[in-house]
């Protein structure tokens, strides 16, 4: 359990000086310490589905710091792999709200991704995914209000999407 600790505390000191002071470089060297760390832990138990949550949100964080960077690709494989173990997630437990809103919110990442690398037909498909989460998401329970913020991000990402294929 202290590994865990230590890879998460890692990751959110990582992403803090990337989303507070704007630094790309010691927040990557963070995140993707902390990163590998998570892929080695969730790797040696698949059981520990908590692990493998928090394995996707570093991978998450790390393809965003990579995005600023302008390094895509290397961004859109950390937003694929975050997207394919949230989508294990949810399938493992479809219940749980949390695992299907994070695998929403990585179908939203990835549509956006895509849409800066101008491969809009697959930005369009993720994009479409995500909104039938969120308001999926929205209709079981209203009064959260998160589900119904993320089908409006990604209601603007759909629209920016039409926009740059000049539609």
């Amino acid at each position: 359990r202290y590994l865990i600790l230590r890879a998460v505390s890692v990751l959110d000191y990582g992403y803090k000086l990337f989303r507070i002071r704007g630094d790309r470089t010691e927040s990557l060297l963070l995140v993707r310490r902390a990163t590998q760390r998570l892929q080695s832990l969730a790797a040696a138990d698949p059981q520990d589905l908590l692990t493998a949550r928090r394995l996707a949100l570093a991978e998450g964080r790390q393809a965003e710091i990579l995005a600023a960077s302008a390094d895509e690709a290397a961004a859109l494989s950390l937003d694929q792999s975050a997207l394919q173990v949230l989508q294990r997630l949810a399938a493992a437990q479809p219940q749980n709200t949390d695992f299907v809103d994070l695998e929403a919110f990585a179908e939203l990442y990835l549509a956006a991704q895509l849409d800066r690398m101008q491969r809009f037909g697959e930005a369009e498909q993720h994009g479409q995914a995500a909104l039938a989460s969120f308001r999926s998401l929205s209709t079981t329970d209203p009064k959260v209000g998160q589900y119904h913020i993320g089908a409006g991000r990604t209601l603007t990402v759909m629209a920016k999407i039409a926009r740059d294929q000049g539609r």
